[in-house]
């Protein structure tokens, strides 16, 4: 629910893959039938083509060139890297493979639920995280569909009290409310004083928060925001459930204590009043709407259980890293050119 109202995109779900075929030919290494082994002869290696030549025949090596990335990127990429690696050998250790067209499937349905076009995805994460959209398809959607199996594969099936309650979820009472937002806790704290005892003075704060208005941000110009549910949401999160405790009981004319909230990564608070309760959808049915509330229920179960996996990947990897880097600034290293 929270994440509705962040002005980023709630993409950085965990460290992913360099390339696609680093991590496959590292997690499913290929083997090479040997008619007999014994009679097999060594084969001499196939020295590495250089990545270019210089003066004619000064060529410059892949170890120098790889020296070069490590010594300016290194510290930055080497642990999302690795751990971008145990995610694909605990994938491939259940068995589990990926075909390319899931990737692109899953690329498209995330653009359908940010109602974006790749072309717009592209411009908002090189504007907010400063990654091309293959990047980002790297870093966080392919390691986010491996994770995202590995969840479903855990997960218990849906109860009927589960199934119940995302009815009322989606159905049930829910509450009209405006938001302010704000990113320093003084200032929450002085303004909270006049806006909860002011409709002036909360309507004018609402309209000065910088997420208001603002294009695929989910807070309206007034500081509306989508309607919250009464019921108790399935997220574990500390931050949705200090709202849903916060309004759960609000009623028409009421504004919410002041809730500390994660925003955009950095600590945040929020306050909400409620202009009107929406009444429950009686022309439902939970019967009929069981299969699709199914969905919705393993949803919220993988979206919980998916860091604890995550985090029990990296629990049991144990990484040990055994690169140093040499200094950042380095003066320059000719490669002497071959002898004749």
């Amino acid at each position: 629910m929270l994440t509705k109202w962040k002005l980023t995109l709630a993409m950085a779900a965990g460290a992913a893959f360099t390339d696609f075929g680093t991590w496959k030919s590292s997690a499913q290494p290929a083997l090479v039938p040997v008619a007999n082994a014994a009679d097999a002869k060594p084969v001499e290696p196939k020295p590495l083509e250089p990545v270019a030549t210089i003066f004619g025949d000064v060529p410059i090596t892949r170890e120098a060139f790889a020296d070069h990335l490590i010594r300016r990127y290194g510290k930055k990429e080497l642990e999302p890297f690795v751990n971008k690696q145990i995610i694909a050998r605990g994938f491939a250790q259940e068995g589990f493979t990926f075909a390319p067209l899931e990737i692109e499937a899953a690329l498209d349905a995330t653009c359908a639920a940010a109602k974006m076009t790749r072309a717009q995805l592209t411009e908002e994460l090189l504007k907010s995280q400063s990654k091309t959209l293959e990047e980002w398809n790297e870093d966080v959607n392919i390691p986010l569909q491996m994770l995202t199996r590995l969840t479903h594969a855990k997960v218990k099936a849906a109860t009927e009290a589960e199934l119940r309650r995302a009815f009322d979820l989606k159905y049930g009472e829910k509450l009209d409310c405006r938001i302010i937002l704000w990113s320093d806790e003084t200032a929450a704290r002085a303004a909270y004083e006049k806006v909860r005892g002011s409709e002036k003075e909360f309507d004018a704060h609402a309209r000065r928060c910088p997420q208001a208005g603002q294009p695929r941000s989910s807070v309206a110009a007034d500081g509306r925001i989508e309607l919250i549910p009464r019921a108790r949401p399935f997220e574990e999160r500390q931050a949705e459930q200090a709202v849903y405790a916060a309004v759960a009981k609000l009623q028409p004319g009421e504004v919410s204590p002041l809730v500390p909230v994660e925003l955009e990564g950095n600590k945040g608070f929020i306050v909400l009043k409620c202009d009107k309760v929406i009444p429950a959808d009686k022309n439902k049915s939970f019967e009929k709407e069981k299969p699709a509330l199914l969905m919705d229920v393993m949803s919220a179960k993988i979206s919980n259980e998916l860091p604890k996996l995550r985090a029990e990947l990296m629990r049991r990897a144990d990484p040990k890293y055994h690169l140093t880097f040499p200094a950042p600034v380095a003066l320059p290293n000719p490669i002497p050119a071959p002898k004749k």
